[in-house]
């Protein structure tokens, strides 16, 4: 609404662009509908990098600021998150807890699903269970890194983990 009328003018110039768009020549690549087959366009797009190139390039344009995980993104994101760098981890894998994160976003890319937010220090206090203990419930039921105890689910490796006590990979041991 409070607009001058020159910002909301939308006319085109003689080559169909906007007039109100600014644009440089050499940003862009003049092809046909013809030319849009995969053997076409393929080469172009290589011409501007990788896709990860294209979407860093893109985040540093926009000032989004970003970094590359040198392993695991969830370690990464936990380790920030520890740090206070973050408000939280944006993830549906729950081994960004056995990294000690502790704020978590679930479903964020779901169409079909709310958004869930999760802290550590609730579902240590609802369920007892520290990091280490998460640690070991991942051992006996499987995670990215191992494959885990046959017959073994959650209720049984709750059991476990409350029968066998102790420091470190003792409880697992002493099972």
């Amino acid at each position: 609404m409070g607009q001058t009328e020159d910002s909301c003018q939308r006319t085109r110039d003689k080559d169909g662009w906007n007039s109100s768009q600014s644009r440089r020549e050499e940003s862009f690549i003049e092809v046909s509908d013809e030319e849009f087959t995969q053997e076409e366009v393929q080469p172009k797009m290589e011409e501007k990098g990788t896709p990860d190139a294209v979407q860093e390039e893109l985040l540093r344009l926009f000032g989004v600021p970003f970094l590359i995980a040198p392993m695991e993104a969830e370690a990464q994101c936990a380790a920030l998150d520890r740090a206070d760098q973050t408000h939280g981890t944006i993830t549906d894998d729950s081994d960004v807890w056995l990294f000690g994160g502790r704020h978590v976003y679930k479903n964020f890319f779901s169409q079909n699903k709310y958004v869930e937010y999760f802290q550590y220090s609730d579902l240590q206090n609802a369920l007892g269970l520290d990091r280490t203990k998460l640690i070991n419930l991942a051992y006996l039921l499987g995670s990215d890194y191992t494959e885990g105890v046959a017959g073994v689910g959650y209720v049984t490796g709750m059991e476990v983990l409350n029968e066998f006590t102790g420091p470190g990979l003792e409880p697992l041991v002493q099972f």
